[in-house]
Formats: C-alpha cells, sequence, structure tokens
C-alpha cells in the first residue's frame, strides 16, 4: 500500500475522524464507507468521517498492514511484510543484464571467457554491480531481441551487445556509465518517438560517447510504406516526440530520425532492418 494510505488510515487509529474533503478521505474512503465503518457528522460547513465500527476498521488495517501500520521495512520483502506486496517495496536490490559479447576485449576484465561463452551459449547474462565494471571497448545497445541477436551485422565493429528489453533500467545505465574501459555506447533503437527518448535517457545518464544508429538505407520512400502511423500519434508516443523535438543534440542518427518522423508523421519499428 502507498504511504498515503497508510498516513489516512493512521489518522483514524489516532484521531477517530477525519474531514470529508480531506484529499486521503477521497482517495481511500469508499471502502470503508460501504461497510458502514464511518458516521457522518456536520460541523458548520464541514462534513467529517467518525470512525464508529471500531473493529472493522481494525480487520480491514490487519488484513492490508499484516505487522501494523507502524512496521517499516526496506527492499522487496519489505514490500511483502508491510503490505503483502513485493512491489510495494520498490525495485529490486539487484538487476541483470542480458549481452553477447563479440570480441575478447572484456575477457580478462571480467575473469572468464566470455567470448567463448557467447559462441556456446548466444549469450551471456550477469548480475552486476560496482564490482564488475569491466565492459571494454565499443558497446550496442538493442531494443527488440530479434536485432539483439543480429547487431553484428549492422555495427560490425561491436565488442559487446546489450539487450535492453525495450526500456534499458536505470541501474543498468548507471552500471555502464561506471564502466570506463568503454569506448563508445551505440544505441539501436526503434525509429519512433518512443527510440528517440530512449537514446535521451542513455545518452543523459551516461558519461560514455552515444550515437543512435541510423541505417544509411533508411529515407522517407521506406517510412512511407512500412512505416506506422500510431507509433507517433498515440498520446504516450506524442508526449515523446515533443520530447524528443526540444531535444538539442549534435548526433547525426538521432536528427536524421527525428527529421523522417516529422517530414512523414510515421514511425518505423526497428526490426524493418532485419529486411535489408
Amino acid at each position: 500500500m502507498s504511504d498515503s494510505q497508510r498516513t489516512f488510515y493512521s489518522t483514524l487509529v489516532e484521531d477517530g475522524e477525519i474531514k470529508a474533503n480531506h484529499r486521503l478521505a477521497k482517495k481511500y474512503r469508499k471502502e470503508l464507507d460501504d461497510l458502514g465503518v464511518f458516521s457522518y457528522d456536520r460541523r458548520g460547513k464541514i462534513e467529517w468521517l467518525v470512525v464508529k465500527e471500531k473493529e472493522i476498521l481494525d480487520t480491514i488495517i490487519s488484513k492490508k498492514y499484516p505487522n501494523g501500520l507502524n512496521f517499516q521495512a526496506a527492499g522487496r520483502v519489505g514490500g511483502i511484510l508491510t503490505s503483502r506486496d513485493s512491489k510495494k517495496g520498490g525495485n529490486a536490490s539487484k538487476t541483470f543484464v542480458m549481452l553477447r559479447f563479440m570480441s575478447k576485449s572484456s575477457d580478462d576484465g571480467f575473469g572468464f571467457q566470455c567470448y567463448d561463452l557467447t559462441q556456446k551459449n548466444g549469450l551471456v547474462s550477469l548480475i552486476i554491480d560496482e564490482s564488475n565494471t569491466m565492459l571494454k571497448g565499443l558497446v550496442v545497445i538493442v531494443e527488440n531481441f530479434d536485432c539483439f541477436l543480429s547487431a553484428e551485422k549492422f555495427v560490425d565493429d561491436a565488442d559487446v551487445v546489450v539487450y535492453s528489453n525495450g526500456r534499458l533500467g536505470k541501474k543498468v545505465i548507471t552500471w555502464l556509465s561506471q564502466c570506463d574501459k568503454i569506448d563508445r555506447i551505440v544505441h539501436m533503437g526503434d525509429y519512433d518517438p518512443v527510440g528517440l527518448s530512449e537514446f535521451i535517457r542513455i545518452e543523459d545518464g551516461s558519461n560514455h560517447q552515444t550515437e543512435f544508429y541510423f541505417h544509411p538505407a533508411l529515407d522517407e520512400t521506406i517510412f512511407r510504406t512500412y512505416g506506422k502511423a500510431s507509433l507517433v500519434s498515440d498520446s504516450k508516443n506524442a508526449k515523446s516526440l515533443e520530447k524528443a523535438r526540444t531535444h538539442s543534440s549534435s548526433d547525426e542518427g538521432f536528427n536524421a530520425t527525428l527529421d523522417l518522423i516529422l517530414s512523414t508523421g510515421l514511425g518505423l519499428e526497428q526490426e524493418f532492418l532485419l529486411s535489408l
């Protein structure tokens, strides 16, 4: 449960009442209204919600907060202990990243044969933290899985390919920034406002030179033939487009993609590259 809901219930327990027009009451009162927890007392122009069924209120609180309203614990386990929901405890304490090592440049730093494992298994996954920031060389971040498996066809000098699974996690961006042996980052995303906004996140969050990958074959004809309007016109995508329009970048791939989106009103999914 949210901290604001906890505050609502704490107020009812401690004060026995709350103003009906209080922002927390407006948000959280319905369940208690339906169960007959309140009586209603008008004092002048203000209506108050007064707890009349304390046992019902206590039962609801015990179900929502099994260790009580005052119990606090951090992390995903804390989310379960405080409110039966791990997600209420925030993000997981650690995260992993999925990679393909295209050269042996990182082998010595990691202390195992990254390249050979990739050749044998197709990919390598790591739980990341500040102790294993040994990526080296040219790193390519790829938004979609099919292109992740073929990224070296497009960036042929890549040393490491990272799968972002759409939106790259903040922890991963921070980790990449801590990998001080990286020479350059190339972001391969969809040719749409969301892909551009993701590039902005990576560019802003990294201390490495970052480029947006633009295939030289792409042009207005391809966008008009294979592009999709909803990638630009949907409300969420429209907000991302505005973010991209107001972002100042000297990156040629970013600007070329933005120009095509603006001239056609269409976005192009990254997987189109696999047809070239």
